[in-house]
């Protein structure tokens, strides 16, 4: 860590694992990545959120463009798509 020390462009932020809704902590867990901390010091703190560009979600519609333009592009191929449901993922 001595090393880190010397060095003013490295930023660390903290981990936790809290337990999910109901299920003991040995079981599962959510882990929590805190860029907050330390106070004026974050990576939240030195991060320049107008330089930032908005998040944006493409439509349905260009899901289905793509799943389609697949499958003419590899016909005979098993196409799949990786999805999660995020509801759970912030707790404020």
């Amino acid at each position: 860590m001595k090393a880190f020390e010397r060095d003013p462009t490295f930023q660390s932020s903290a981990f936790a694992l809290v337990p999910k809704k109901g299920k003991p902590l040995h079981l599962d867990g959510r882990i929590i990545h805190d860029l907050s901390a330390p106070d004026g010091l974050s990576v939240n703190a030195q991060t320049a959120s107008e330089a930032s560009p908005d998040a944006t979600w493409d439509p349905f519609v260009s899901i289905a463009r793509r799943i389609c333009e697949l499958r003419r592009r590899y016909p005979g191929y098993t196409i799949y798509a990786m999805i999660a449901d995020i509801a759970e993922a912030f707790h404020h």
